[in-house]
């Protein structure tokens, strides 16, 4: 719609299927988190620890080929 990628729209309904796809295991996650843990203040704790690190080696922050050699494993 803002002219990104004129040449192949499927692009673009890719990228909405990612980001459903995406949202529904957040959501997934948030559940998990809620029913194991009867204190709301430590599911929330507990969720962002886990998190983090998905979020550091997923690549939204840094590109995996920046990465040492000793951690390349993940």
């Amino acid at each position: 719609m803002v002219n990104l990628n004129s040449e192949n729209p499927g692009k673009v309904l890719f990228f909405c299927l990612v980001s459903v796809l995406l949202s529904c295991c957040g959501l997934g996650f948030g559940y998990l988190c809620g029913t194991i843990f009867s204190d709301a203040n430590v599911a929330i704790a507990v969720s962002s620890l886990f998190l983090i690190p998905f979020m550091l080696f997923s690549g939204f922050y840094k590109n995996s080929e920046d990465y040492a050699s000793w951690i390349g494993w993940i």
